[in-house]
This record gives C-alpha cells, sequence and structure tokens, in this order.
C-alpha cells in the first residue's frame, strides 16, 4: 500500500512494528520468532551482524567517516570534523546536565550530597586505575631504546 503522506506511512511502519514485537515475531523477516528479550531472531540476528562488521572494515578502509558515512574521516581517526565536534559537545552537554543534577558527571549515579566532586567513589577509582595504567605505559615507553 502505497503513502503519499510521509507521516502517516511512518505511523503505519511503527504500528506494524510494535504489533509483531508484542507477538514475539521478528520484526525483520516476520517469520521465525525472536530471542527472549530481543526483537530479531537468531538468523537476522547473525545476518545483521556481518553486515555491520562488513560495512564497519569498508568505511574503515575506505577511510569515510563512521558517524556520517559520507565525510572522510579525519587522518589516524574514524570520524569527521564536524561529527567529532558533535560528539565532543553533545558529551559536554550530558556531563554538565548530570553535573547540575547533582549526579555523577560520568555514569549518572545519584551523589551524596556535600559530596564535593563531580564523579561518583566508582568512576574516581576507575579513573585512578586508568590513569596509572597510562603513566605505566608512558614509563616504558621513554625506557625503551631506539624510539
Amino acid at each position: 500500500m502505497a503513502y503519499r503522506d510521509m507521516v502517516k506511512a511512518r505511523e503505519y511502519r511503527t504500528g506494524y512494528y510494535e504489533k509483531r514485537k508484542l507477538t514475539g515475531l521478528c520484526v525483520c523477516c516476520h517469520k521465525r520468532m525472536a530471542i527472549n528479550g530481543m526483537v530479531l531472531c537468531p538468523d537476522c540476528r547473525d545476518n545483521r551482524a556481518a553486515y555491520s562488521a562488513a560495512r564497519y572494515d569498508h568505511l574503515k578502509r575506505e577511510g569515510i567517516c563512521l558517524t556520517c558515512q559520507s565525510e572522510p574521516a579525519l587522518p589516524g581517526r574514524v570520524c569527521c570534523a564536524a561529527c567529532r565536534d558533535w560528539n565532543t559537545q553533545y558529551a559536554r552537554r550530558i556531563r554538565d546536565r548530570r553535573a547540575a543534577e547533582g549526579r555523577c558527571s560520568r555514569c549518572g549515579r545519584k551523589l551524596p550530597a556535600d559530596y564535593g566532586y563531580k564523579a561518583c567513589p566508582i568512576c574516581r577509582e576507575k579513573q585512578r586505575q586508568y590513569r596509572r595504567r597510562y603513566e605505566e605505559r608512558q614509563r616504558e615507553r621513554e625506557a625503551r631504546p631506539g624510539d
């Protein structure tokens, strides 16, 4: 059934998707039952994973941005400058919003009142461990002769 009105077409597809999801049918092939808690059957899930992996490899090999898939990626990166800037701004907005709400700026957990830090104890410990490993690797690189 062809729709001229794109809004109606989207509503129709969404309704169809939701019906299949509720009945437990695969929303892709509409033939087999989906895996518990998923919307795809095992075959469609495997096919989609294989396609995604192949697409990722192709884009990375060709040096195309993995986010927008249209612009060339920056040298040594997987995204273009515009997507990198957008992602940076997005992460900053989330971090600032969480801090304003009194939550951990990294994971979003509620912080104790008058805690004094922007990150929760769990995230702070993870950051300490990461920093130690990073500094150890840096010292090892500096100690290696010939680099």
